[in-house]
């Protein structure tokens, strides 16, 4: 049952961000998930790829998200759309980028309904953001967030990233009491809320090769992951630290937190690379993204596969907890 709407927000023109939108409403095509969906975008870029595809969605310019249709495309229009090249980064195209993300967080802060945002081009918008490292981080500060996760999900594996977008050797340094307790703290609210799992058995990897091998390899695991999860098992369901390499061959556990984005990503992207969502867990609304890029070298084929968008559509509905 679909109870309220959802904002979305496409990333950036030149990338497959809007071909992929519009191939998942294609699919999924029910007037009602229609009336639904709010989608903060230039009507040009709208236009444009409904044409490209040889599609003949119409559609309906909002003034009030109330007033959406079941039978149209129901957008914001945001008029500063530069001229883009669909397959070429642009720098043009960041001030757009950005004022479609936060009228979108806005209106998913508002009505707090959830948000899914489409892939972005990272060096584009930090030619106007300083530092900027991607959705997660800059959602967290633009509401204050005390802390939020980074958590993948597919059919197959739902696994947290305690460190996300920062060099790898700073890692280990970032790695505290404070910080795991955190992360271990939203992934089982994740895993409880989002996807119905009660008392979740979560996995904990180890930073280090072996998870360290008792202090052989680094004293991280043994100094603060291990405590970590010793002061935290009397409230959680958890086990580790658990060696990166066999974790999940020989536990079976309903979701994971990895050390850093590389020990992650790379395994639940081999496992199913389109049906993978990126969630945002301790906003004050849900936000789903797309876990692939821009793919500008792809994008004026347009030949993408909306698998990950149709996914994330369907998780911020709610219609589909997996």
């Amino acid at each position: 049952m679909i109870n309220k709407k959802i904002i979305v927000s496409l990333g950036d023109p030149a990338g497959i961000g809007p071909e992929i939108f519009l191939k998942a409403l294609s699919k999924i095509n029910s007037k009602e998930i229609f009336e639904k969906i709010v989608v903060v975008s230039s009507l040009s870029v709208l236009d444009f790829i409904n044409s490209q595809l040889k599609y003949t969605f119409e559609f309906n310019e909002l003034a009030n998200i109330k007033d959406t249709k079941p039978n149209k495309i129901n957008f914001i229009n945001v008029e500063n759309c530069p001229n883009y090249k669909v397959g070429k980064s642009d720098e043009n195209n960041a001030d757009y980028v950005i004022d479609c993300i936060n009228i979108a967080s806005d209106l998913a802060f508002e009505n707090k309904i959830n948000l899914v945002t489409g892939p972005i081009n990272k060096s584009v918008i930090s030619s106007k953001i300083k530092n900027f490292q991607g959705h997660t981080e800059y959602l967290k500060n633009k509401f204050s967030c005390s802390d939020v996760l980074m958590l993948l999900a597919n059919d197959q594996l739902k696994i947290g990233v305690a460190t996300t977008h920062i060099p790898l050797k700073e890692v280990s340094n970032t790695v505290t009491e404070e910080l795991l307790i955190n992360k271990i703290s939203l992934l089982e609210k994740g895993l409880r809320e989002l996807f119905n799992i009660q008392n979740p058995l979560m996995g904990i990897l180890g930073l280090n090769p072996h998870a360290g091998e008792s202090g052989e390899y680094g004293q991280e695991d043994k100094n603060i992951v291990q405590p970590t999860v010793q002061k935290l098992s009397n409230k959680f369901n958890l086990i580790g630290p658990l060696p990166a390499d066999t974790a999940f061959v020989s536990s079976k556990c309903d979701g994971y937190l990895s050390m850093y984005h590389d020990q992650a990503l790379p395994v639940i992207k081999t496992l199913d690379f389109h049906g993978t969502v990126n969630i945002t867990i301790g906003l004050p609304f849900m936000r789903v993204s797309v876990d692939h890029g821009t793919a500008e070298d792809i994008a004026s084929d347009f030949k993408a596969d909306p698998s990950s968008m149709i996914k994330s559509i369907k998780i911020a509905l709610n219609e589909n907890k997996a």
